[in-house]
């Protein structure tokens, strides 16, 4: 419901009466009497006095519950939403890395197939990187050394692949994939 307490504290700030400014403005007492009890007035009338106060909207009107407590727009959620962008710009960081990583690459590649003629391709086994692999990991419950364990490679050389430091091979990929949920999104292929 609809309070007109920011109008009453302006006028009580300002010095002034209601009924003087009904009267001034050529508004009836019923408007005073409507204000005074939070009842429903014309949008003219609530134009008006914005108009004539100079104030906005909501320095005239207060959207309040059913115990006279301001109801806010319900995005409370500021830390939550936080995290979230914290994330997002992580993830966002994983992709530029690794397309930067994928135009270095191609650039080393065309230079390469410049300088010796051989056009195409290489006998270069396929190479990955999985963006989020250290919280995949730790959502796992997973210890660095047991999963580098359980892999079959050092604890070092899976810091460098959660670091994107090192590409992972297809036998590295496939062991990761059996101890961990990595979505098909987060796998990236450096071609």
């Amino acid at each position: 419901m609809l309070s007109f307490e920011p109008l009453r504290k302006i006028i009580a700030y300002r010095n002034i009466k209601i009924t003087d400014i009904v009267n001034e403005e050529g508004m009836s007492s019923t408007t005073t009497a409507k204000i005074n009890k939070d009842k429903p007035i014309a949008f003219e009338t609530i134009d008006r006095f914005c108009a004539m106060l100079g104030v906005p909207v909501s320095d005239v009107l207060l959207f309040v519950d059913a115990k006279g407590n301001p109801v806010t727009n319900g995005d409370n959620n500021i830390e939550q939403l936080k995290q979230e962008i914290m994330e997002l710009r992580q993830r966002v960081a994983g992709l530029e890395k690794a397309n930067k990583d994928l135009e270095q690459y191609k650039a080393a590649r065309t230079e390469s197939n410049g300088k010796n003629g051989i056009p195409g391709t290489t006998n270069r086994p396929n190479r990955f990187i999985v963006l989020e692999l250290r919280t995949i990991r730790r959502k796992s419950k997973l210890t660095q050394a047991e999963l580098s364990e359980a892999i079959g490679i050092t604890g070092s050389y899976l810091g460098m692949f959660e670091r994107q430091e090192k590409y992972m091979n297809d036998e590295h990929l496939a062991a990761l994939k059996r101890k961990l949920p990595i979505p098909e999104e987060n796998i990236i292929e450096i071609v």
